[in-house]
């Protein structure tokens, strides 16, 4: 009797992680209160397109830092980007037009990615 809920708790385990592995989309929002990201830090599946969407009315940057990664892009009031991240790893990014790094910290607009 204990051998088929084994099985059944295995599936269940490779059904869930099938479904996390496969991603989604996700948004943050660049400028929506001022000079900020909301969220400011996410922690997404692998698989998973991040959209940088400008809800503000000033221009901002999705800048990588500090992390094995590229992404460069100025993003008008009312436009958008995207990155799918497909590795695992800490994506740490910035506006810099409202931010600064000194020593590899990150001060005002800042935000980062976390895929597990």
């Amino acid at each position: 009797m204990k051998r088929p809920l084994v099985i059944l708790a295995a599936l269940m385990l490779v059904l869930a992680m099938a479904g996390a592995a496969s991603g989604g989309t996700v948004t943050v929002k660049a400028g929506a209160s001022g000079s900020t990201f909301s969220p400011k830090s996410k922690s997404v599946a692998k698989g998973t397109k991040v959209v940088w969407m400008n809800a503000g009315s000033a221009t901002h940057t999705i800048t990588s830092y500090g992390g094995d990664w590229s992404k460069n892009k100025t993003v008008a009031p009312g436009s958008s980007t995207s990155f799918t991240f497909t590795k695992p790893g800490t994506y740490k990014y910035r506006c810099t037009i409202h931010s600064s790094v000194s020593g590899g910290v990150c001060s005002g607009m800042c935000g980062k990615i976390v895929i597990g």
